[in-house]
């Protein structure tokens, strides 16, 4: 656990001492605080927070002798250049 006073959180009425002076019981309440609030112990929950863009790809250069007639006029549209 991350702190103190997180102890007091433990469920400890399911604690046993036994007559050789051991406790059983700790790790189950333990296990159940962790799962009931994982933060405690520096793990977080998915939140199903956003998605990382996907790095973009690199661009490869292409000669205007490689596009095809009408590759030609669409990147002429795209890139705004009219005819005089």
């Amino acid at each position: 656990m991350t702190s103190k006073p997180s102890a007091a959180l433990v469920e400890r009425t399911g604690f046993v001492l036994d007559e050789s002076g051991a406790v059983s019981g700790v790790a189950e309440a333990v296990a159940a605080l962790k799962a009931a609030k994982p933060f405690l112990f520096g793990q977080r929950r998915p939140t199903g927070g956003t998605a990382k863009a996907p790095k973009p790809g690199e661009a490869k250069p292409r000669s205007a002798k490689d596009l095809t007639p009408a590759e030609w006029q669409a990147e002429k549209r795209r890139l705004g250049v009219r005819r005089r």
